[in-house]
């Protein structure tokens, strides 16, 4: 298990997922550190510290779930919504921005229940 650095994507993403509040996790950017860098509304990968553009290279992958505990009666989330797994590709060619793929789609591996269900003590 590794460490990760974290990302706020302001961005239009391809499907239109509004990714408000959410930080999504990478391991491509140079930290791993849990630093914290931007996907501007322009494309501009930045520091959120120093608000400075970053020349990055390559493919720039980000991911993130509303997913916060689980256990044998289902998953629980933390925003109270259904849970969703999302994952995007940002292609940059020396920091300039040139493809984002990807989607968000719901996480319908297990069954989705309450908080109160999920602290519920088993019988």
């Amino acid at each position: 298990m590794g460490m990760f650095d974290k990302l706020k994507c302001e961005f239009p993403l391809p499907d239109s997922f509004s990714p408000e509040g959410v930080w999504f996790q990478t391991k491509d950017t140079p930290e791993q550190n849990l630093q914290r860098y931007i996907l501007s509304p322009d494309g501009t990968l930045m520091a959120e510290a120093t608000q400075e553009p970053l020349p990055f290279h390559g493919a720039l992958t980000f991911y993130a779930t509303n997913i916060c505990g689980w256990s044998h009666r289902g998953v629980v989330t933390s925003d109270g919504n259904a849970p969703f797994w999302a994952e995007y590709c940002a292609l940059y060619d020396h920091g300039t921005l040139l493809k984002l793929e990807g989607g968000c789609r719901p996480d319908a591996t297990r069954p989705w229940i309450t908080p109160e269900e999920f602290r519920r003590p088993l019988p």
